[in-house]
């Protein structure tokens, strides 16, 4: 094999080494950690299909058995499967260990689920105080969209927090004399913001909801 086909070989390999690292995630442990990062996709995507189809109406209409998700439920169980994934398939550092998921991972992926779920598991009482956030609503909001964050730069790079981060940092900086007139707004505080983008729709927005329904 000749000195060309030889990087060209090599070339290939880096290449299909990315896509895969892109599309399944860079790391690949073994034992049940391996196992778990196979069912938990094949539970996701069961999930979504379930979802999207008449099942869950034929569930509840036959054998009288309610297992259906509005469209609030399934975003939050849709991210936290995201944010699970996220956590435990992408390194967070380049040094980070492949072949097996290290403490802080299952920690942040834990997290990531249980500030995903808890919308839906208090949905009742959140939706008696509309606007009106506790402590422990801004507490998870910040702690939810940290994580978000982190995930994407995980699974997409920093270049989309980065962009991401200057959109989020224009709700608090809108009101400054140095933006364009034409863009100025009167900017919103902390816990307003917090309890817009977690709370409410933005993060689980329309866009979110195009995901799990094709």
């Amino acid at each position: 094999m000749t000195e060309v086909q030889t990087k060209s070989t090599t070339r290939e390999s880096s290449i299909e080494e990315m896509v895969a690292e892109s599309d399944t995630g860079a790391r690949h442990p073994v034992g049940m950690a391996g196992t778990l990062l196979i069912l938990v996709p094949l539970a996701w995507s069961l999930f979504q299909i379930y979802v999207s189809s008449t099942l869950p109406f034929w569930l509840t209409t036959t054998l009288g058995v309610n297992l259906t998700f509005n469209s609030d439920e399934t975003r939050a169980i849709h991210l936290a499967f995201a944010m699970f994934l996220a956590a435990t398939a992408f390194p967070l550092l380049s040094k980070s260990p492949r072949d097996r998921i290290p403490w802080y991972d299952w920690v942040l992926a834990l997290v990531g689920v249980a500030v995903c779920l808890y919308l839906p598991t208090f949905k009742s009482e959140i939706s008696l105080r509309p606007g009106l956030w506790t402590t422990t609503d801004l507490v998870v909001s910040a702690v939810g969209i940290t994580l978000l964050l982190i995930s994407v730069y995980r699974s997409l790079g920093l270049p989309l927090v980065v962009v991401a981060s200057v959109f989020m940092m224009y709700v608090f900086f809108g009101h400054y004399s140095w933006l364009p007139e034409v863009i100025q707004w009167k900017g919103a505080s902390l816990s307003k913001a917090l309890g817009h983008y977690w709370m409410q729709t933005e993060v689980f927005s329309v866009s979110h909801w195009v995901s799990p329904h094709p």
